[in-house]
């Protein structure tokens, strides 16, 4: 019989999730093939706007686990939860997933949930089966495992785990048999693949073990634990070429490849270089089977190319793959407003709201849609009511000024942006004094709103487009010039940026927040003398406004005239401003003075204090921490401050002088060398370097 610390890998070896990763809002883990789909004869299609949410939720859920879809299953139970906490089949879903990944407190947790409300039945059974097979109590397991079969004969991963059970007693013949009649009725359960590996690796048949495996990973790519396994017996049987192409696979499925390939991916498309990420896509599409952030890429490149059938097509591709997730179907909304076709739009935004009612992001183009299409009256009450959704009331001021403007309501115009000017901070009444009649009132207001919802959801170009039709009608209108402005530092286009600033500052001198924004580009580009020369305009217009005053001190900082960057922080905190920047900038700068150790850590703990998640918050604690001496305090933050902003090379050169302090030369030389792997110019990139010289010796 086999131990059960050998069981415990086994069983592990025969499923593994990987939860979803969001970058700038987009699902890269959630695909679902067209055959996954099970309420409608249209595949990969469920009408949310005419089933209820939570139960079509939950079905979902059921159904991706039976198909070994772990990670998919769990998000939907996960959906439900939120919707319905009490609700016991989503506990068991849960509970059945974290007991199946080696989740063990997890699961009890929602084992004792389940028990706590009397609930017998399935899942409880099943849970309790493999807790029990955890502790090396197989006879225990096997009766619960009876119960649960009992329940639901036919169930996958009841059959798949008794299978497990008999193969950690090595009851091989049992467990090939129950593994097969997984796979008869559900031939893409991944799990029941690599459980034959097993059995026949254990019978010494290396052949049959691989075909097994790399069935395993064909219907779960990323699972490494299967991909270990695989290159394990490709080692252990001599076959060096095999080995050595599954190592080469291995890397692109390591965590947190694919989403940095996304990730420039994303930049990709924000930058405007839009063949570049198809090509980018298509590499990874061809790597990678599950990957819808893939065709958004594509999909959002062909938009913006005039590639209209390309881009529908991969929109169609982008929602089938990640069907039911509020991102996907915002995304894909976003994708037919710029392409024009609003009706399309409309019913993706509406099945976000109907999977999410509390989705503002995607009410909000609902409402601009409602505009479009004329219904003002509509358009206004949807904005209304996001008010009472934690909404920005200058951008819905903002929005519903300009539908008063279509209306030819210039009264209510007026009242809307007395407050939607805060849009562009410092904007005084009469500059939006404008106001058109007519058709030409109806496409300012229909730009100006457009503008705003494709700024907003990252679409830059076509903001640009749409700025450059607001100013074609009214030359001196200050909104298109300023998100031109931010379009272009966006699009890392510093000198078209400066020259629509510039635009504003020649319409509107007085108005600081242009100055600003002119400051914030020249200091993107180095050129510190005008920089500073902008921030301090800005500060001599409105000398209460503190983010001047963190602009101008990081400034300072930058060219290391330490005592003005202190003093421009301070004045933040003399101003009683509650804004974490300036009281992280002071830690870091205090903690290198170790008279003012004392100081550095309150200011510290007031970042926390402001923004307890900020990873620059944590980053300035951490640092505090490890120029204190405080080692294990500071280690525990500046990783915290990682884990949340991975790229960023100070946090990395701050956890890195943690270890080398802690004498952990090995944590210490990986993330130096990963700091500087990003960037060589921030402060502290050179001692970052003589400490890795140190180490290398």
């Amino acid at each position: 019989m086999l131990n059960k610390k050998l069981f415990l890998t086994l069983f592990v070896v025969g499923i593994s999730f990987y939860f979803c990763v969001f970058h700038g809002g987009i699902a890269t883990g959630a695909i679902m093939s067209e055959s996954q789909a099970p309420f409608s004869d249209e595949p990969g299609k469920i009408d949310f706007t005419q089933t209820d949410p939570t139960t079509a939720g939950l079905n979902l859920a059921e159904t991706r686990l039976k198909q070994g879809l772990m990670q998919e299953a769990i998000q939907y139970a996960q959906f439900v939860i939120l919707r319905d906490k009490q609700n016991h089949k989503a506990h068991g879903i849960l509970g059945t997933i974290y007991a199946l990944t080696g989740q063990k407190k997890m699961a009890e947790g929602e084992l004792a949930l389940l028990k706590g409300v009397n609930d017998k039945d399935f899942y409880a059974e099943l849970i309790k089966a493999m807790l029990k097979a955890q502790e090396g109590k197989f006879k225990e397991a096997e009766k619960h495992m009876g119960l649960a079969l009992k329940k639901e004969p036919s169930h996958p991963v009841a059959i798949y785990y008794s299978g497990s059970l008999n193969l950690a007693q090595n009851n091989l013949g049992k467990a090939e048999k129950a593994f097969k009649d997984v796979i008869a009725s559900n031939a893409s359960f991944a799990p029941a693949y690599a459980g034959l590996g097993q059995v026949f690796w254990l019978r010494k048949n290396a052949k049959e073990a691989i075909s097994y495996y790399q069935k395993a990973i064909e219907n779960d790519q990323e699972n490494l634990i299967y991909r270990r396994q695989l290159i394990e017996i490709y080692k252990s049987t001599g076959q060096k070429e095999e080995e050595s192409k599954a190592l080469v696979e291995f890397a692109y499925y390591t965590p947190g490849v694919k989403e940095l390939y996304l990730r420039r991916g994303l930049e990709l498309l924000i930058e405007g270089s839009y063949e570049e990420a198809i090509k980018l896509s298509d590499k990874l599409l061809g790597i990678y089977k599950r990957f819808p952030g893939g065709y958004y890429i594509k999909a959002a490149a062909q938009v913006n190319m005039g590639k209209r059938d390309d881009a529908l097509g991969n929109i169609e591709t982008y929602i089938k793959s990640g069907f039911g997730f509020p991102r996907i179907h915002h995304d894909a909304g976003m994708c037919y407003l710029a392409l024009g076709e609003i009706d399309r739009a409309d019913e993706q935004f509406k099945t976000v709201i109907a999977i999410d009612p509390k989705s503002g992001r995607s009410f909000v183009p609902m409402t601009i849609i409602e505009q479009i299409k004329g219904n003002y009256d509509r358009a206004l009450q949807g904005l209304r009511l996001t008010l009472s959704q934690g909404e920005s009331p200058y951008l819905v001021h903002y929005l519903m000024a300009n539908i008063f403007m279509a209306k030819g309501d210039k009264n209510n115009y007026q009242k809307g942006m007395a407050s939607g000017k805060e849009m562009v901070p410092g904007v005084k009444q009469e500059a939006i004094s404008f106001f058109p009649a007519g058709k030409e009132g109806k496409k300012l207001a229909e730009d100006r709103n457009l503008m705003m919802i494709f700024f907003l959801n990252t679409w830059y170009d076509k903001a640009i487009q749409k700025s450059d039709a607001i100013t074609k009608l009214y030359e001196k209108d200050l909104f298109a010039w300023y998100y031109k402005g931010l379009s272009k530092i966006a699009q890392k286009n510093p000198q078209e940026a400066i020259n629509s600033f510039n635009q504003i500052v020649t319409i509107a001198p007085d108005l600081f927040s242009a100055h600003l924004a002119l400051g914030q580009t020249y200091s993107q580009i180095n050129d510190n003398e005008k920089a500073l020369k902008a921030f301090n305009k800005a500060i001599e217009i409105n000398p209460s406004y503190g983010p001047a005053y963190v602009a101008l001190g990081d400034v300072y900082f930058q060219t290391k005239d330490e005592e003005k960057a202190i003093q421009s922080y301070r004045k933040v905190v003399e101003l009683n401003i509650k804004s974490p920047d300036a009281y992280q900038r002071l830690a870091l700068i205090l903690a290198g003075q170790p008279k003012s150790h004392d100081e550095a850590l309150k200011m510290a703990q007031k970042a926390i204090e402001l923004a307890p998640q900020n990873p620059f918050s944590l980053d300035a604690l951490g640092w505090v921490y490890v120029q204190r001496g405080e080692l294990k305090k500071g280690i525990e933050k500046l990783k915290e401050a990682s884990s949340l902003l991975p790229q960023d090379p100070v946090i990395l050169y701050h956890l890195g002088v943690g270890y080398y302090k802690n004498n952990n030369p090995k944590d210490a030389k990986n993330a130096l060398q990963s700091s500087l792997n990003i960037s060589t110019s921030f402060r502290g990139a050179d001692q970052a370097a003589e400490i890795l010289k140190k180490l290398s010796k």
